[in-house]
């Protein structure tokens, strides 16, 4: 997907290699960013990427990196990328949530819908009936 301007800081990015995928690099500064082509983390996999994963050692934060593994899938030529050209909403920022209210309300406007936003510290959580 393509996300211009800072927004681009939000996602992973891909890396273009001709018309390919060169590797996946994770969030960037905006002014750092190779490409405006945004992984937005919705992936099919295959089985093996598990073993690859278990052969990763932890980064900074002891995390092990996804990024990582698809990265030397890349590198096998097993990696295909589809540009998406839809609209995603992100609903853990308050923008998001009204967006997806909004919508909502928009296609069914006889439903009642009961929202409960609960602020926490980092996210939101949000309950729609």
């Amino acid at each position: 997907m393509e996300v211009d301007g800072p927004d681009i800081s939000k996602y992973g990015v891909i890396v273009q290699n001709g018309s390919g995928i060169a590797s996946l690099v994770e969030k960037l500064d905006a002014n750092g960013a190779p490409s405006n082509l945004a992984s937005i983390g919705r992936y099919v996999l295959k089985p093996d990427i598990f073993d690859t994963l278990r052969g990763l050692s932890p980064r900074s934060g002891g995390e092990i990196q996804l990024a990582d593994a698809i990265n030397i899938h890349v590198q096998w030529g097993s990696v295909e990328t589809v540009h998406f050209t839809g609209g995603i909403l992100i609903v853990g920022q308050c923008m998001g949530l009204w967006r997806l209210l909004v919508i909502n309300i928009g296609r069914n406007n006889r439903a009642k819908m009961y929202v409960t936003v609960l602020r926490k510290p980092a996210s939101w959580s949000y309950l729609v009936k």
